[in-house]
């Protein structure tokens, strides 16, 4: 399997998990400061949820219902 760089894109901190929007233009980063980040992955655009883990937050998960 050969593996291809579409995107790079600049977080705060380092990614421990990540889940992808079954569209792909978007993605959600689990981070070692404990926050979950949403990642517009065309224009590399991020933002923070309003709350962190107290510690690391090591995945995350995209439920069917497309919540957030």
């Amino acid at each position: 399997m050969k593996l291809t760089l579409v995107h790079e894109h600049k977080l705060p901190t380092g990614v421990l998990g990540l889940a992808l929007a079954p569209d792909g233009s978007e993605a959600f980063a689990a981070c070692a400061d404990g926050a979950l980040y949403w990642v517009e992955l065309a224009t590399g655009d991020n933002e923070p949820f309003d709350e962190k883990h107290p510690s690391f937050a090591s995945g995350c998960v995209l439920l069917p219902t497309a919540r957030r």
